[in-house]
């Protein structure tokens, strides 16, 4: 990961207080920063090279590299003999907590406002949703890099963000203990949960636990902030959490409250609802309950903020561009629903929503890969994916990867013909391809879905290629 470091960070000395680092120059190196990265391949001349402590190897071992690809500056926690050059050398007790203390520092001198976004799915779409609803009037808006959204790539891109009204920052979670650092050093005025699902369970003890962890994107929030919630989630009363808490959904307790849903291939229409206003007639360009999540919760956070209705109507208008998810692509009579982004079982079955009314009256072909980190699980999941596509209009599975007898069993259980459910392991990829190309009807409409590792998006563009 690398990104363009912004003022003030990009000062030596600013960063070096920000990583509460011990500083040396060595030679006679500048004193402003180009850029930060941890990967020593993506250094570019007058970039700071942060030495990561990995489970396999440490960054240490690549300052050599970092430092003939031109770095003016090395981050590392070891004590070793500084190597000849010109550049400052920042030693820190830990690598990444020095760069979270760098992205708090970077908060604090900033008079943004921060919105927070995290959940189990949609996390990258609502952060670019939200991003443009808020800059429909001309505010400043400064937004995470991509889907730099980890310990690692929340800080980082805190650290390019300029000045600006808004910061907008995506936040990632794998493992228990790393939302409420990266809750503290942003300090949001707002947060949001997307969702609370299933995704990343495997590395939890329990949902219990999985739901603890999401809700502590509150720890760095005062009382005067607000935690916007989706209305399904439930505090546990053990949790005293500090914000306002809100909710957003469907159901009539919501502050925010989406009614006059309408859904068909052309998208979702809602209107959306708080005390205060009503907003009619917003669009979003898919359909089914993401449509209707992201144009709640993008309403919301323009109506908290108190943008006009106008504003929110071009935001999400503009944000059809950005948005990373649902990709619909036509070639000849197929068409392909590009969700390889990512996937976790409730997202799976909202792209399976999606992709059924977008299909209208064409034969729905699902194309499902592995979904990873559910642990125990895993199986279970997979069938209950396969069972859902099976009941929810999809005429073809063709399930992919280690799990893809899981998926198949689910699709059969549910009643779908074993001559509809198609298997194919990792490495039989081109198998794959042929068959979808001599399997599928001339009008299929396609979708593909899998988490992001398993690499479909290369199976969707041998498939077009072979039309």
């Amino acid at each position: 990961m690398r990104i363009e470091l912004a003022e003030p960070m990009n000062a030596v000395l600013m960063m070096a207080e920000g990583m509460q680092a011990s500083l040396r120059c060595i030679g006679k190196p500048p004193c402003c920063l180009a850029g930060i990265t941890n990967d020593s391949r993506e250094v570019r001349p007058g970039d700071m090279f942060v030495a990561l402590c990995g489970s396999h190897q440490s960054g240490s071992a690549f300052l050599k590299q970092a430092l003939q690809r031109g770095a003016a500056a090395i981050a590392l926690s070891d004590v070793s003999v500084p190597l000849p050059g010109n550049y400052w050398l920042f030693t820190v007790k830990d690598t990444a907590a020095a760069l979270l203390n760098a992205a708090a520092m970077r908060r604090e001198k900033s008079c943004a406002r921060v919105i927070a976004i995290s959940g189990s799915a949609g996390k990258t779409t609502v952060k670019e949703t939200i991003s443009a609803v808020l800059a429909a009037d001309g505010s400043r808006v400064s937004k995470s890099v991509g889907n730099y959204n980890s310990t690692i790539g929340m800080p980082l891109s805190l650290l390019g963000m300029r000045e600006a009204d808004y910061f907008v920052s995506e936040l990632g979670i794998n493992h228990p203990g790393e939302m409420a650092p990266m809750s503290v050093a942003l300090h949001p005025h707002v947060s949001v949960l997307t969702n609370i699902g299933t995704a990343h369970l495997g590395n939890f003890r329990s949902m219990r636990v999985l739901t603890a962890e999401k809700l502590s994107i509150a720890a760095g929030q005062g009382e005067k902030d607000v935690l916007l919630l989706p209305g399904e989630v439930e505090v546990p009363q053990s949790m005293r959490l500090v914000p306002r808490i809100l909710c957003v959904g469907m159901h009539e307790h919501a502050d925010f409250r989406a009614v006059n849903i309408c859904m068909n291939e052309k998208g979702t229409r809602v209107d959306i609802m708080c005390k205060e206003r009503v907003i009619k007639n917003l669009v979003w360009h898919v359909p089914g309950s993401i449509g209707v999540s992201v144009l709640a919760i993008a309403a919301a956070i323009g109506m908290l903020e108190g943008k006009s209705d106008e504003a929110i109507r071009r935001g999400l208008e503009a944000a059809k561009l950005a948005a990373p998810r649902m990709r619909l692509i036509s070639v000849g009579t197929r068409s392909f629903l590009d969700d390889t982004y990512n996937a976790s079982p409730e997202a799976v079955k909202a792209a399976i929503e999606s992709a059924r009314l977008l299909a209208a009256r064409r034969p729905l072909v699902a194309v499902l890969g592995d979904m990873l980190e559910l642990g125990e699980l895993t199986v279970p999941l997979h069938n209950a994916a396969g069972a859902f596509a099976a009941a929810h209009g999809v005429r073809q599975i063709f399930a992919y990867g280690k799990y893809a007898a899981a998926i198949a069993e689910g699709a059969r259980t549910a009643g779908m013909p074993t001559s509809s459910v198609f298997c194919f392991e990792v490495g039989e990829e081109a198998a794959l391809v042929a068959s979808l190309l001599s399997e599928t009807p001339k009008d299929a409409f396609m979708l593909f879905k899998a988490s992001r590792k398993m690499a479909l998006n290369e199976v969707l563009e041998n498939t077009r290629r072979g039309l």
